[in-house]
């Protein structure tokens, strides 16, 4: 069980660096000709793919997962919710 632990930590690291990665001046250049809903889309499908290991780590099934029909907004919020 330790394993699992280290594994959930070093996703929610990478979350937070994520996360962080959003606010520099870098990312901010590389998506200036892009419209808010734009950014938001891209920051959301940079994000999907660690949020879906994190929940998996968290003990839900890909058939879980599928549940939400690729509602990225409800995948992101859940696996956020987790790191409470």
């Amino acid at each position: 069980m330790v394993t699992a632990k280290k594994s959930v930590g070093k996703t929610q690291q990478e979350i937070e660096n994520l996360l962080k990665h959003f606010t520099t001046k870098d990312y901010h250049a590389s998506v200036s000709g892009l419209s808010k809903e734009e950014v938001q889309k891209d920051m959301a499908m940079k994000l999907l793919p660690k949020c879906k290991q994190l929940l998996m780590e968290n003990g839900y099934t890909e058939d879980d997962i599928n549940k939400f029909d690729d509602d990225y907004k409800t995948i992101i919020l859940t696996a956020f919710n987790l790191k409470k």
